[in-house]
């Protein structure tokens, strides 16, 4: 998605979690991935989980943006300039300033007032498709919300596409694992025995 957009000239803002259950921030993969977005000239952003924090109050906020920011920014030699909180709830949706812990909040009045909003969330689009808002052209400004994950080859339900890339990622840690006994020259022993053919 990000060599598309760089090979017609847009930039995105590319929202990362620290605190993600899909993917690791710390592994080799993740890190040159976000390297290459990076790369093609797009923007990091936070995409914040305010529940890993156990946050219920707005005066928690600025500290635990602001941790999360610097861990980012020092990672991937970058600064941040906003935010987005992950899986809204009533609570962060009450949060409206224009900024915490020094990013720019995208839910704020601000951008509420300013951009309309479109968004892919759970796989389909929630309010308008995409198309249809961009070919109707009704806003000056539009701030749209893809997932990655949801845009692939196949066509496939929202719950069976999110099934591949969980297959997709098994997969690729099962032969990341053969690969690495293989290179540092350890028994992979199965069933069978073993898979490296030294039986």
């Amino acid at each position: 998605m990000a060599e598309i957009e760089a090979e017609l000239g847009i930039k995105s803002t590319y929202f990362i979690q620290l605190h993600s259950e899909w993917y690791n921030l710390l592994e080799r993969r993740s890190f040159e991935g976000i390297k290459q977005i990076q790369s093609l000239g797009h923007q990091l952003g936070l995409h914040f989980d305010s529940r890993f924090w156990n946050i219920t109050d707005e005066s928690q906020l600025d500290k635990a943006i602001e941790f999360d920011k610097e861990i980012l920014e020092k990672y991937f030699d970058t600064e941040l300039k906003a935010f987005s909180f992950h899986n809204n709830t009533d609570f962060t949706l009450s949060c409206r300033k224009e900024k915490y812990g020094g990013l720019l909040n995208v839910y704020s009045d601000y951008f509420r007032g300013k951009y309309a909003y479109n968004a892919d969330s759970l796989g389909h689009w929630r309010f308008e498709r995409m198309e249809d808002r961009l070919t109707e052209a009704k806003e000056l400004a539009l701030q749209l919300l893809f997932h990655d994950g949801m845009w692939q080859e196949e066509v496939l339900p929202p719950r069976q596409r999110v099934f591949k890339v969980i297959d997709d990622r098994a997969k690729w840690m099962k032969e990341t694992y053969d690969i690495h006994l293989a290179a540092i020259g350890q028994k992979n022993i199965d069933w069978d025995g073993d898979i490296n053919g030294n039986d």
